[in-house]
């Protein structure tokens, strides 16, 4: 049986994981699954996620625990593996979509889990280790197995950090970032800006003000452990609200969703900005209005291939090669 790895949201149809996870594993000779699971209910999937972990790993014997403990399975209509395994013409084709998986040559329990919205703080109390990036970020997109143990880790860390590291071979650090928006991204994105040494200053500009001090709050209550890891303690997190007189500063970062015709960019003048970052994978208006300014621009296209190969590391020790995901996009 090949070991089955998976991610999980909702929605997460759309998603290109099983793509380039499936083609890693393939390029490496790796008797593995990957698929993607469309789920609502966290707390049901984990009890799939571990069916079978004490006899027999066998599909038919994960069947029977989802009986005897009334979770779904996909046979019985509950959890659904999709995959681009049952395209035909392989994974290197163009327009590929998941579609339902119907073999069984998969094992249980789960080997690895990815684990997108809205689920990314519920898999935290699912761990039995918890990885500092997570911890700071407040919530995690990867899961795996060490020495018996289930960790939780947050590679989105890495990924956003991965075009910036680029960047600083050529051109000086930031002093100054203005991250538009104070949600769970923008945690992810402060968590990995604050392995910058020479930051000072961190402006989060959002529409509501409390959900912002509640975001700085949190970075000062884990100073400990930040100090522990060798973050940058010492920069100054500050709140400004979403309409203020713009002012320059070294990068500035959106995480606030851009979609539909109506979306707007969230800064009109990018004077004195010389990095500007989206975390959505297409062109937006806020990229847009920066390339009129002659920014160095970057989508999210790099972050999201960037923690893909760090959860591959984590559950094989392996480096997905670059032929496994230059077309992905």
């Amino acid at each position: 049986m090949k070991k089955q790895y998976a991610v999980i949201g909702n929605p997460v149809l759309h998603s290109l994981s099983p793509l380039i996870h499936q083609r890693a594993f393939d390029f490496y000779q790796i008797e593995a699954r990957y698929f993607a699971y469309e789920v609502e209910d966290f707390s049901a999937f984990m009890q799939y996620f571990h069916a079978g972990n004490q006899t027999g790993n066998t599909v038919s014997h994960a069947r029977d625990v989802s009986r005897a403990h009334d979770v779904p399975l996909f046979q019985e209509g509950g959890f659904i593996p999709y995959s681009y395994l049952g395209c035909q013409g392989g994974l290197y084709q163009k327009n590929l979509k998941l579609v339902p998986y119907a073999g069984q040559d998969f094992s249980f329990p789960l080997q690895g889990l990815s684990v997108t919205i809205p689920h990314k703080k519920a898999v935290l109390q699912a761990a039995d280790r918890i990885g500092y990036k997570a911890r700071l970020a407040g919530a995690a997109n990867t899961l795996y197995w060490d020495k018996g143990e289930l960790v939780a880790e947050n590679t989105d860390i890495a990924g956003f950090f991965a075009p910036l590291e680029a960047y600083f071979h050529n051109n000086p650090p930031f002093h100054s970032v203005l991250v538009y928006g104070a949600g769970g991204a923008a945690c992810a994105v402060l968590t990995a800006l604050l392995h910058m040494r020479e930051l000072q200053t961190v402006y989060l500009c959002a529409r509501r003000e409390e959900q912002a001090q509640e975001l700085i709050s949190h970075f000062k209550a884990h100073g400990d452990l930040m100090r522990e890891y060798g973050l940058n303690t010492k920069a100054e997190l500050r709140f400004i609200p979403l309409r203020h007189e713009e002012f320059a500063c070294d990068l500035a970062v959106n995480t606030i969703p851009q979609w539909g015709a109506e979306a707007v960019s969230p800064r009109a003048d990018f004077t004195g900005v010389r990095f500007a970052y989206d975390l959505t994978y297409k062109q937006t208006p806020f990229l847009e209005k920066a390339q009129e300014y002659g920014v160095f621009c970057q989508d999210g296209k790099t972050m999201f291939i960037e923690q893909a190969k760090a959860q591959f590391k984590f559950w094989t020790g392996l480096e997905i090669p670059i032929r496994c995901y230059q077309d992905i996009f």
